[in-house]
């Protein structure tokens, strides 16, 4: 990776960079789960890179271990737009419900549902 946020080297293959992430969170025989913010900075990286098939698969790994976490949805849904709408849309309604449900304490809620309002607008969802 360079100062850029983008990746100088080409990854390897989709199992074994999800595979470096889960031997990154083994302590010995202990296993724990990668933080959020090691999954969003990985998946950021190939993002940047124009690697969006291993974006699209860190956050489902993302989303095996948080589930209730919406920021993973709403990067899917923005990851999928182009190649699957009716998969975008699920991954936009899925990260809605849990800004309503589970982040309504946020202070941010007010922009995150404005966000996900007008891409509903922008693509008839609405």
């Amino acid at each position: 990776m360079n100062g850029e946020y983008i990746l100088i080297e080409q990854p390897g293959t989709f199992e074994k960079e999800i595979n470096k992430i889960l031997e990154a969170s083994t302590i010995g025989n202990y296993f724990y789960p990668p933080e959020i913010a090691d999954l969003n900075g990985i998946a950021s990286r190939y993002w940047n890179s124009d690697y969006t098939d291993y974006a699209r698969e860190v956050y489902e790994l993302g989303i095996a271990y948080y589930p209730h976490y919406f920021e993973f949805y709403l990067s899917l849904y923005y990851l999928n737009l182009d190649i699957d709408y009716e998969k975008a849309k699920y991954y936009l309604d899925k990260s809605e419900w849990l800004v309503k449900t589970i982040e309504k304490e946020s202070i941010y809620i007010s922009e995150i549902l404005q966000e996900i309002k007008d891409e509903k607008s922008k693509n008839g969802w609405d």
